[in-house]
């Protein structure tokens, strides 16, 4: 998903993915007004799946905003170099 969503929305994705071995949800960093509601979500409707994990991008990119482009949003070359290593640790567990 990409956007604001509900956690109706969620619950039934993941209810859709509920045969696959792992799910990674990520948390969002995006200047908008939903991302706490969005993140909330996450975390709340992620915790009923056994099969979810939940990487927290929105804690581990707190204060660096240097690492975004001025949309706040994207990230530059230095960010990926911080972000891709915290997608790698989960998926070697």
């Amino acid at each position: 998903m990409n956007g604001s969503f509900n956690k109706s929305q969620l619950l039934s994705l993941l209810e859709s993915l509920s045969g696959a071995e792992r799910v990674l949800l990520v948390t969002t960093r995006v200047p908008k007004n939903w991302q706490d509601t969005v993140n909330s979500h996450i975390k709340e409707v992620a915790s009923e799946f056994s099969n979810v994990k939940v990487i927290d991008w929105n804690s581990a990119s707190e204060g660096k905003n240097d690492y975004f482009y001025n949309d706040g949003v994207h990230l530059k070359p230095e960010g990926c170099k911080y972000y891709v290593p915290l997608l790698i640790d989960v998926l070697k567990e």
